[in-house]
């Protein structure tokens, strides 16, 4: 049907009341083959650095590989950040999806974004115990972004909790 309406020169970026494009409506239920063929037509999302960080990072957050993958082929900002300025590179790393982090690292997302706390993707990994997640990002050339009092506030937290294995993560 998308193919015949498409040779039948239809509009492929036309929005409805609530401004939604058939390319947002197919991205929103998961229909992939069909947002390929509107993104190869032209469509747009039309979606605001807030509900691009939105998509993306509830995305990440599940560890929907093909959803972010779809989303970034709509050309959407994989450093888009959401209302406490974390970016979808911070839930993967704070959830452990590791193929949603290789595959963010590879569409070239800032490494060190900070969010409203300070924190960064590798420091999200650390603190949440994802040893994979947080070399992978340092490897990437992630960094903490801990000055003296937060490296020490960490490292006796998760001695207070007995964490050997956090410890030996941070110390890395």
């Amino acid at each position: 049907i998308v193919n015949e309406l498409l040779a039948s020169q239809a509009t492929v970026d036309i929005a409805d009341r609530w401004g939604n494009t058939p390319l947002r409506d197919a991205v929103s239920v998961g229909h992939t083959v069909i947002a390929g063929i509107l993104v190869g037509k032209g469509g747009k999302l039309h979606l605001d650095e807030r509900e691009a960080s939105s998509e993306l990072c509830k995305r990440a957050r599940i560890g929907d590989l093909e959803g972010i993958r779809l989303l970034l082929s709509c050309k959407i900002d994989a450093n888009a950040v959401d209302y406490d300025g974390r970016s979808c590179l911070h839930l993967a790393a704070s959830e452990g999806s590791m193929h949603v982090l290789r595959e963010l690292l590879t569409h070239g997302v800032n490494k060190n974004c900070r969010d409203r706390w300070n924190g960064t993707a590798l420091a999200d990994a650390v603190r949440n115990g994802h040893r994979q997640c947080a070399v992978e990002l340092h490897k990437a050339g992630g960094e903490l972004a801990f000055d003296e009092a937060r490296a020490a506030s960490e490292l006796n937290a998760l001695a207070r909790a007995g964490d050997l294995e956090g410890i030996k993560l941070l110390i890395e």
